[in-house]
């Protein structure tokens, strides 16, 4: 289906402009075809990758975050995190949380010193205290 390939196509170009050792891709949709096809095109020409769930609501509600996802993405790759957009104001940080507790090796988030209303992402977006939070919860 297109979105399979859309999804596959996204992630080329992204990778042919990067020229990092570590390569992260989102895993925004449902297509299995997307992370099937990323998958097997890194895996084939021996790139090491992370596959960070990420669910495409804004901001994204607890009971609907999925973090089961990251299990069906280990069938591609031991490495596996989340791109978290919850709402920091009423979630804080307990998404990312949850995800280190399921295996994540990394958490994405929006990070900001200005103030809530300041920035578009603001309402997602941590501050160094929950920045801290999620690092002293990894070390565990």
């Amino acid at each position: 289906g297109g979105g399979c390939w859309c999804g596959f196509f996204f992630f080329f170009f992204f990778f042919k402009q990067k020229t990092a050792y570590e390569i992260y891709q989102c895993d925004w949709s449902s297509d299995v075809c997307s992370s099937d096809l990323t998958a097997a095109y890194l895996n084939e020409h021996g790139h090491r990758f992370t596959f960070l769930h990420c669910v495409t609501i804004y901001p994204t509600p607890l009971d609907q975050m999925n973090l089961n996802r990251m299990d069906y993405l280990r069938r591609f790759t031991d490495s596996v995190g989340l791109s978290d957009h919850s709402l920091v104001s009423r979630d804080g940080v307990k998404a990312s949380l949850v995800a280190v507790f399921f295996g994540a090796t990394v958490i994405e988030r929006h990070f900001t010193i200005l103030p809530e209303q300041a920035t578009k992402d603001g309402p997602v977006s941590i501050r160094k205290e929950h920045l801290r939070e999620i690092v002293e919860f990894s070390r565990l």
